[in-house]
């Protein structure tokens, strides 16, 4: 997954240079964090860092590598997968704000929507990417209650903040909407399109 993700990168960006070393390292190192935690060599969470800075290089159109650094770091929604380290806040000022973020996960809504607008637009793309790309996978979960959960935070909080600041991933999160939660769609919590 790393080869194919710089690989992207490489062929989006049009470079190749020392400034990915960064990137590279944040893959690694999340990658590897994964498979020290994880039991399952399946498990969808295993991918996770390399697909959510997928997302961001071809439908957020992001290629700056630091920014991708902090997507490959993202992590959520299990607290024990997230690559530790001041080392990475040294290197990744804003890598702050997108923990700020993660650490809101069980937080009123109100309370990370609020942080989310105070977020720079670029660590507000990464965690909503992050996010995408756990909705994408949750219908891999065995509990009902939270696949609902998920999609109907997505439509309350993720939705109407990617639709403020990037119409493609607005389109790509309100279609996983529908596919992982129709009945809530159908419902119209809330508007979806």
């Amino acid at each position: 997954m790393e080869h194919r993700v710089l690989q992207t990168a490489f062929h989006l960006s049009g470079s190749a240079g020392a400034e990915w070393d960064l990137c590279r390292r944040a893959l690694s190192e999340a990658h590897s964090l994964r498979l020290e935690v994880l039991s399952d060599s399946h498990d969808p969470h295993l991918l996770h860092p390399g697909r959510t800075v997928l997302i961001l290089l071809q439908d957020v159109g992001i290629v700056d590598p630091g920014l991708l650094a902090m997507g490959a770091l993202g992590e959520s929604r299990i607290p024990e997968l997230r690559v530790p380290g001041e080392e990475w806040e040294e290197a990744l000022p804003t890598l702050k704000q997108l923990r700020r973020l993660e650490d809101l996960e069980a937080a009123p809504l109100l309370d990370l929507r609020e942080e989310l607008r105070k977020a720079s637009d670029e660590v507000a793309l990464i965690w909503l990417s992050e996010r995408l790309d756990h909705l994408r996978h949750c219908h891999l979960l065995s509990d009902a209650g939270m696949r609902a959960r998920m999609a109907s935070r997505a439509m309350e909080l993720e939705l109407p903040a990617s639709r403020q600041l990037h119409p493609g991933l607005a389109r790509r999160l309100s279609w996983w909407c529908r596919r992982v939660a129709p009945s809530l769609v159908r419902q119209g919590t809330p508007e979806v399109g």
